[in-house]
């Protein structure tokens, strides 16, 4: 069940209630499961340490709203209109009470989070592709539109960062590797491996060396060769493919095997910087095929002749139709 914390960031663990209520020693009865799942996961030992202690630096009753600063202004209205009938000099008084606590609370919020290490991002726009090198050597290789979150501080003690997009990773040796992304997880020693997060797919394939990749419904173990694809349900469904033959996107090739022309599209967008209009009568339909990122009516043609497809581009819109 604790699997799904390990793609929450650290805010996002400070505001789980379970999580807050074994913090704050509500729930003796869990202290062995959760220190089990801590030894079991080592590289999450200081993110549940910033998370635990952001909630010790704000002792505040749990708040059903997301917004725990939202809330707490909340709280301090409601009191002062709570305050019973008194001369205004004394409501006065009592008003600047209370906004000087709520004052020194927020104080607290904002130093705990300048004060801990700030997460660096990596980011790339459409029509661009990145090649990272980490701070233990190792190399993420970022597709169009993505972008990935770590602490370049701690990052040598705990390799740990979150994908959202593609990126194809060349691990270096060492400690334990994770990738984050919004649908599971993917933990590795040293190879290299590529990770689709997009929506709510996943996809990671492994190219070389091992890889296991995880889920809050299953976890499943990938050697070189094979694939896995994470289904509606959150199962994990995996495949082979051939490592030398399949095309890389990182050479600007881009295969698809049975993907819905809707993904297709997608892709072609970030390659090109352009807005595809597709009609949805045809979004479902699947392709099978590749496309270059070196011309554009290479790609459409690609594309549409098989399928029996017409494309017009408007300056920086692509018509597609039957």
């Amino acid at each position: 069940m604790r699997q799904k914390y390990l793609t929450y960031s650290v805010e996002e663990l400070a505001m789980d209630q379970p999580f807050i209520d074994w913090c704050s020693g509500k729930s003796p009865s869990e202290d062995t499961q959760w220190q089990e799942w801590l030894e079991q996961h080592p590289g999450m030992k200081d993110k549940v340490q910033e998370a635990a202690t952001l909630i010790e630096s704000v002792r505040i009753e749990p708040i059903d709203s997301g917004d725990r600063k939202a809330a707490l202004w909340n709280r301090i209205d409601q009191t002062i209109e709570s305050m019973d009938p008194t001369p205004q000099i004394e409501v006065r008084e009592r008003k600047m009470k209370i906004w000087w606590a709520a004052a020194a609370v927020l104080l607290i919020l904002v130093a705990v989070r300048f004060l801990l290490p700030t997460d660096d991002v990596i980011k790339t726009q459409y029509a661009q592709q990145v090649a990272y090198v980490l701070p233990d050597g190792s190399i993420a290789h970022l597709n169009d539109g993505s972008s990935i979150r770590l602490r370049s501080s701690r990052f040598n003690e705990n390799r740990q960062l979150r994908l959202q997009g593609e990126a194809f990773f060349e691990v270096e040796k060492g400690s334990t590797f994770i990738v984050e992304t919004p649908n599971g997880s993917v933990e590795v020693l040293g190879t290299s491996f590529n990770v689709y997060a997009r929506g709510d797919a996943l996809e990671v394939h492994c190219n070389t060396g091992r890889v296991q990749v995880m889920t809050a419904q299953d976890t499943t173990i990938l050697t070189a060769g094979k694939h896995v694809v994470r289904n509606a349900s959150g199962g994990l469904i995996e495949g082979e493919f051939n490592v030398s033959s399949e095309g890389d996107w990182t050479d600007g090739k881009f295969e698809f095997k049975n993907k819905p022309l809707s993904r297709v599209f997608s892709e072609l967008e970030r390659q090109y910087d352009m807005k595809v209009k597709l009609d949805e009568s045809i979004g479902d339909e699947l392709y099978t095929g590749f496309f270059n990122d070196h011309n554009l009516d290479s790609a459409l043609y690609n594309i549409c002749w098989p399928l029996e497809l017409r494309y017009e581009i408007r300056e920086k819109e692509i018509i597609i139709s039957n």
